[in-house]
């Protein structure tokens, strides 16, 4: 899994504002809207898959796109309204965002007793997973809280606090991107894997 969103050297005062005060109504609505569609016909196209890896071990290359790309397109608006970018996320699967790069290398074969397994225990292998979720979700919104002040005053998100952020999106990326199937290996409970985007080629040889 590739993923990373590139700070700005400076954060729009303006932008910040207008997402604040109105940005649930120009943002929010038109993206839950279209996306609440397009992930219906996600989890259909996500069933029909998860037969086929069941019974041949591939994985659909037209799947795998899906959903690479819907996950792409929420991690834009994602740090958008969490202002750790400026501008508008793009809609729909083709958009894209100069400062939010997500990719996942497609790989066809996958075996058969590992989806079993997803299948069966998912739910319960997850519990690790939402125990620390509670915690880093409250942490997160404190630091973003502050950082919104700090980019009203100062036109900058603090590092530190964005390194944070970001850390704890991958975090949550990661258990979704393993939920799909797009990755093989139980994804590591640490805020510290994946720091840097990998080639291809590394990623083959990681199982995050």
């Amino acid at each position: 899994m590739n993923f990373d969103i590139k700070r700005q050297e400076s954060n729009s005062r303006g932008h910040l504002i207008l997402r604040a005060l109105f940005g649930y109504i120009y943002i929010a609505i038109p993206f839950l809207v279209v996306w609440g569609i397009f992930s219906i016909a996600l989890y259909f196209i996500n069933l029909i898959n998860f037969f086929r890896l069941l019974f041949t071990g591939k994985y659909s290359e037209g799947a795998w796109s899906w959903n690479e790309r819907m996950i792409r397109w929420q991690l834009r608006y994602s740090a958008v309204m969490g202002n750790l970018v400026d501008g508008y996320p793009a809609i729909g699967l083709n958009g894209s965002h100069p400062n939010v790069h997500f990719s996942v290398p497609y790989r066809e074969e996958f075996p058969n007793w590992r989806v079993m397994i997803r299948g069966v225990w998912g739910a319960s292998m997850l519990a690790p997973f939402v125990f620390i979720s509670i915690f880093l979700g409250i942490a997160q919104s404190f630091v973003s809280f502050i950082a919104f002040w700090a980019i009203l005053f100062t036109g900058q998100f603090p590092e530190g606090m964005f390194n944070f952020v970001v850390k704890v999106m991958r975090f949550s990326i990661r258990f979704q991107v393993w939920l799909t199937f797009l990755t093989e290996g139980y994804p590591q409970l640490n805020l510290q894997v994946g720091e840097k985007i990998v080639t291809e080629a590394e990623n083959k040889n990681i199982k995050w």
